[in-house]
């Protein structure tokens, strides 16, 4: 409903038409206003999606490339024992003969 109550006065109307528009102008600022504001919110939720994906991308090549990185030096370690093993072997072989021979 409108504020006022109905009334036939020419002046009085057109003073009531005044207030209207203005609160009509205002009405329609608030409006453009908040569609501005959905529309800038609307925008930064897409750049979170877009930074947040390319951010987990980023992480989810790092994991992959530490994996790697684990199974190269669980290979090293594994060939580092395979040596070490071969060398006590052979060292222990080595001792046994020197002993043998004295």
């Amino acid at each position: 409903g409108h504020p006022f109550a109905p009334c036939h006065d020419h002046e009085e109307i057109e003073h009531r038409l005044q207030i209207t528009e203005q609160l009509l102008v205002e009405a329609r600022g608030e409006r453009d206003e908040a569609f501005k504001r959905y529309e800038d919110m609307e925008r930064e939720l897409e750049d979170l999606k877009h930074k947040h994906a390319a951010e987990k991308h980023m992480l989810e090549q790092k994991l992959l490339h530490l994996g790697e990185c684990m199974q190269d030096l669980e290979l090293k370690n594994q060939q580092l024992t395979q040596s070490r093993e071969s060398e006590v072997g052979l060292l222990g072989r080595l001792q046994h003969e020197r002993a043998s021979a004295n």
